[in-house]
């Protein structure tokens, strides 16, 4: 309903700007000449011509930006495998430390296994 309503008034804010602006003018593109353009299809012309613009840039812009954050994933994903090998690499130091202690090995395991369980 919302839309309908901003919808209907655009409308009648066109209607008048179109009333408002009824001269003609003549539009000089280069090698081509338009006679005789009422002055309120130019000024339209020149705001769709810039929202277009707009549009294309904002596009531009997201394309780029999600394949910045492509790229951030990537390295996140390296690093996290990175931190699991660590853990994977101390736990095996600690299994091995307690070992060479003379520590029952199995329940040092089940103590660094409930260590990684919770963090």
């Amino acid at each position: 309903m919302s839309t309908l309503v901003t919808l209907v008034l655009f409308g009648i804010l066109s209607a008048l700007f179109a009333n408002q602006n009824t001269g003609t003018a003549t539009l000089h593109l280069g090698y081509i000449t338009l006679a005789n353009i009422p002055l309120y299809l130019i000024i339209l012309g020149s705001m769709l011509f810039g929202l277009l613009m707009a549009w294309v840039i904002n596009i531009i812009e997201s394309v780029l930006v999600s394949f910045q954050i492509m790229g951030k994933n990537r390295a996140i994903k390296a690093t996290q495998q990175e931190v699991d090998e660590l853990s994977k690499k101390l736990q095996e130091v600690e299994i091995e430390n307690a070992r060479l202690k003379g520590e029952d090995t199995m329940i040092v395991k089940k103590t660094i296994e409930d260590q990684t369980a919770l963090s």
